[in-house]
């Protein structure tokens, strides 16, 4: 059986589900963006369910926070099984632990050096887990990549 890392789904930036139609922008036609915000919504949901089946977890908890979420968007994810992290800012970033797969399409906030900073600071004690895990069952199979950063 695999080694249980990873728990949840952090999501930043999917897009609100009818955005397109309330705010208008010349860079995008409308119907894209609406389209767009539904694929990212159910890719997140997808890697959830995916990753909980082959952990035999059944799915990961997903949690999405953009600042453009609207109280229909937020029902709408609430019924699909997203939890919304209200807000403007990082406060999905306290999410973020070494058990978080973590999701950004259109942030307006710098994702990637954030979680890289965190990966400083959660990395040893992941590699501790997996260290002590190998050591006791070799059937372990870790769900981290092996790929150095």
């Amino acid at each position: 059986m695999p080694t249980h890392l990873l728990f949840k789904v952090v999501c930043f930036g999917l897009g609100s589900l009818g955005w397109s139609i309330e705010i208008e922008d010349e860079r995008y036609v409308p119907a894209d963006r609406v389209y767009s915000a539904i694929v990212q919504h159910a890719a997140a949901l997808t890697i959830a369910k995916v990753i909980g089946k082959r952990l035999h977890v059944g799915g990961l908890t997903v949690f999405c926070q953009d600042p453009i979420y609207n109280n229909a968007d937020k029902r709408v994810l609430a019924e699909s099984g997203i939890q919304v992290v209200d807000g403007r800012g990082g406060l999905a970033f306290t999410y973020i632990d070494e058990n978080t797969f973590v999701l950004s399409y259109h942030p307006n906030i710098p994702v990637k050096q954030v979680v890289a900073n965190l990966r400083l600071y959660l990395y040893p004690k992941v590699k501790k887990h997996l260290a002590t895990t190998k050591a006791s069952s070799s059937t372990t199979t870790p769900c981290l990549p092996t790929k150095n950063w």
